[in-house]
């Protein structure tokens, strides 16, 4: 997916140098080059990576309590409780 924005903004960069890039074009061109979009962008990614990592410690907090479980039922199979 990179690698298709990258070569998307080539494109635009090159109707810009030739003359022929819309309107349309030449504003996506300056929200590209844009700090504050760059700078939100970094944050969204940033919240991006942050919500993953809290998601997938999660999903290691429920493994290790069902394999927890699973260690105390054989346990007390193994004991005669059941």
């Amino acid at each position: 997916m990179e690698q298709l924005g990258s070569l998307a903004e080539d494109l635009l960069e090159e109707r810009v140098r030739l003359g022929i890039a819309s309107p349309t074009e030449s504003v996506a061109l300056l929200k590209l080059n844009d700090p504050i979009a760059q700078a939100n962008l970094r944050r969204i990614e940033a919240q991006t990576a942050y919500l993953e990592a809290q998601r997938a410690k999660a999903e290691s907090e429920t493994f290790r309590e069902e394999k927890f479980e699973e260690a105390m039922a054989a346990m007390k199979r193994y004991a005669g409780d059941e």
